[in-house]
């Protein structure tokens, strides 16, 4: 199948466009704050974890209710207004960086930073969800590429930005990049109800809303299964860097190509490995076993490592988990969902799997000064964790390919 825009929607190349050039400066970002506050401002490893930690929990809520406005008000005005203010709090990190503000006002403003994220990114999801079954899987991978085009240059330009010019230069790439994704938003993005959620949501329909345990808990212990896996493999991201810095030595451009390396494997393979898994089977936990094998393996790998190409491998290998992680699970939230709760139920996949990368951005980095004589014990545990999920994943996938059957003989997700 060719990605050309006449297989696939305006919505669908809009939110790739979008998620491109925001990802871009926000991966610019993510690698190094935290390594800013470990050099340049002496911050321990647990109170950089903590403040990851406040971070995610406090955009947990903001992912469903992102959604939630947008299935009301429609993906394009909650997508501008929140890269609007995104661009405003990253422009502020710049100049608080530059004026050497205190931890505490960095900390307070990267949350408020990271809450105002969290309302987008459901948003354009939603617009995906809009796409027919059959193109569902290979819709949200080509969107998923274009985040990690960002992903791949982002991380590479912060770390020279850092060694030419100073890390407020990070914020400051990204204010600009989310501006313009703010822009391409209110220019590009279709207002056709085939690209946008424009449904009335009406009163007796409000209850579909929101999970419930009775009628809903097959997709609760799929999301808890997804929170836990996003956990493990979320190690790829801040834990990883401090690792590389902190115990591996790198410099900061190594650590950039590093992550590099992560945008690089997901827009050369997320394609062409979805669409053979899809051609396998159409039980999208597959993915998430596999997955669940992947992220085992790269941190038993990490555990040994010690100089960049180890470490790049071991990227390499957490992003093929990373692979058969997102696009499979975000589908399957898609598939589940109807058109009056789609950016719901994405704002419910959202929530649950960064909240399971921020709680990893708390006890990794924990876990590393807990265990630093013997660093590879904290790889080795999330290892053996990841294959408790992977019995969990087995056990459920009959329940959830059953429900999946159900729904698609019942609901027309278009």
């Amino acid at each position: 199948m060719r990605l050309t825009t006449t297989t696939y929607s305006r919505g669908v190349w809009s939110v790739f466009a979008i998620r491109a050039i925001e990802t871009l400066g926000w991966s610019a970002t993510i690698p190094f704050f935290a390594i800013y506050l470990l050099n340049e401002r002496t911050v321990s490893l647990p109170i950089i974890g903590t403040i990851y930690l406040i971070s995610g929990a406090s955009s947990f809520a903001t992912q469903i209710l992102g959604g939630r406005l947008s299935d009301q008000y429609g993906p394009r005005l909650i997508t501008i207004l929140a890269l609007g203010g995104g661009a405003g709090l990253a422009g502020l990190l710049a100049e608080m960086i530059t004026l050497s503000s205190s931890v505490f006002m960095l900390a307070s403003l990267f949350t408020m930073y990271s809450v105002v994220r969290g309302l987008y990114i459901p948003s354009t999801s939603a617009v995906v969800a809009t796409e027919p079954r059959t193109a569902i899987s290979s819709s949200f991978s080509i969107v998923y590429i274009g985040g990690n085009l960002g992903y791949m240059v982002g991380p590479a330009i912060g770390g020279l930005l850092i060694q030419s010019d100073s890390y407020s230069a990070i914020f400051a790439l990204c204010a600009v990049t989310t501006i313009v994704a703010a822009l391409v938003t209110a220019i590009w993005m279709s207002l056709t109800k085939s690209d946008c959620i424009s449904e009335p949501v009406k009163l007796e329909r409000r209850q579909s809303y929101w999970l419930k345990w009775k009628t809903d808990k097959i997709i609760i212990m799929f999301l808890v299964l997804v929170f836990f896996l996003s956990y493990s493999n979320g190690y790829q991201n801040t834990p990883l860097s401090l690792f590389a810095a902190n115990f591996v030595h790198l410099d900061t451009a190594s650590i950039g190509y590093i992550y590099a390396t992560n945008g690089l494997t997901v827009v050369l393979l997320q394609f062409p490995l979805i669409r053979l898994i899809n051609r396998i089977t159409d039980n999208l936990t597959l993915s998430l076993a596999i997955s669940c094998i992947s992220t085992c393996v790269s941190c038993l790998l990490a555990g040994i490592s010690s100089n960049f190409l180890q470490l790049e491998f071991v990227m390499f290998c957490l992003t093929i988990g990373e692979i058969f992680l997102s696009v499979p699970a975000q589908s399957m939230l898609a598939l589940f969902s109807t058109s009056w709760n789609r950016g719901t139920y994405q704002g419910y996949y959202f929530a649950f799997s960064e909240s399971g990368k921020n709680l990893c951005l708390f006890l990794g980095p924990l876990s590393f000064a807990l265990l630093a004589k013997q660093v590879y014990l904290a790889w080795d545990i999330v290892a053996v964790f990841s294959l408790l999920i992977f019995a969990g994943f087995i056990i459920l996938s009959p329940r959830v390919r059953s429900k999946y059957i159900q729904d698609a003989r019942t609901t027309d997700i278009k």
